[in-house]
């Protein structure tokens, strides 16, 4: 049984991350959180604690999950790989490439794995979708499309607030950046362009052209705009279309949506699948192989920071 520690206790945590942990059999051991009052009726209750440092000397961890808003992310990560500890850390692990390299390089010197969250890898709708583009069998991937755009969320939420990093971008931005860099690894930023609305001290939607030899890739998200979560790909015969292609739920039956060049359509089921169980079990399966595996995540953070800072420079940040 692997045992883990959870830093911070967020929606997202109760939701997904503690009932995949608890179908795993992983023993969660400790939840870092600052008032632990305020989680009192929390199933977990007895793991809680405020004190990071017993998480941090405590040698029966696996792993520590840091769940935290993204500007802690890089410092959480730091101070448990210099402790020793094995860490998975939500999306994206920090905003900063340099950073990036210097996490990588402290958990190669500790012995330590890195891993950065990215469910919808593990969904078999994105490993059918990967498969249909390496197989060749609609001819040459010509434009792909990535876009994850949401609704306005409640004022108070972290996204909107700069000094937690917030903002569309960093959010659901990650998901069409970092998902074109994992169908077409050449992918390289050609242009970018995000705005913002009044009242708002964050990015709130943007698109960014990268290219990959001779195809063309678009990536688009927004907070604050229609919900869309779908990656389309125009294929020289074919174009392949993914619904739901980053976030669902388990008991969502999945498909990649199949039109001819002649009209004709088809479906590819890939049925019902839980990518947060597969991630987290290929993590453990990973841990059980030992040595130094680290996931790197040097491209994707790459390019949204040359994103952020294009768009400072366009709004005078």
């Amino acid at each position: 049984m692997k045992k883990i520690a959870v830093i911070g206790c967020g929606n997202h945590v109760t939701k997904n991350i503690l009932p995949v942990m608890e179908k795993l059999k992983w023993e969660i051991k400790y939840i870092v959180v600052r008032d632990v009052n305020k989680y009192h009726d929390l199933k977990q209750a007895t793991a809680l604690v405020d004190d990071i440092s017993v998480v941090l000397t405590d040698d029966e961890l696996d792993f520590i999950y840091i769940a935290t808003p993204i500007s802690t992310h890089y410092d959480y990560a730091k101070i448990a790989l210099l402790h020793g500890r094995n860490v998975i850390c939500e999306k994206p692990i920090t905003i900063k490439s340099d950073e990036v390299e210097e996490l990588n390089q402290i958990a190669k010197a500790k012995c330590c794995k890195l891993y950065q969250v990215e469910m919808y890898k593990y969904h078999n709708q994105f490993s059918s979708l990967k498969d249909v583009i390496n197989s060749g069998k609609y001819g040459e991937v010509k434009q792909a499309t990535f876009s994850f755009k949401i609704p306005h969320l409640a004022a108070t939420d972290i996204r909107y607030d700069p000094k937690k990093s917030g903002g569309a971008l960093f959010d659901v931005g990650f998901y069409p950046i970092s998902a074109a860099i994992a169908l077409f690894p050449a992918s390289k930023l050609q242009y970018s362009i995000c705005r913002s609305e009044p009242d708002y001290e964050v990015d709130l939607h943007g698109i960014a052209l990268l290219a990959a030899n001779d195809t063309i890739i678009n990536c688009q998200w927004a907070i604050g705009a229609c919900y869309e979560n779908k990656i389309i790909i125009d294929f020289s015969t074919h174009r392949v279309v993914v619904d739901r292609a980053f976030s669902k739920p388990a008991s969502l039956n999945t498909s990649l949506q199949v039109v001819a060049s002649n009209g004709e359509q088809g479906l590819v089921e890939t049925g019902c699948d839980d990518q947060f169980f597969n991630m987290f079990s290929s993590i453990e399966s990973d841990l059980e192989k030992g040595g130094v595996i680290v996931q790197s995540t040097q491209e994707t953070i790459s390019i949204m920071e040359a994103i952020i800072q294009e768009y400072k420079v366009q709004e005078g940040i």
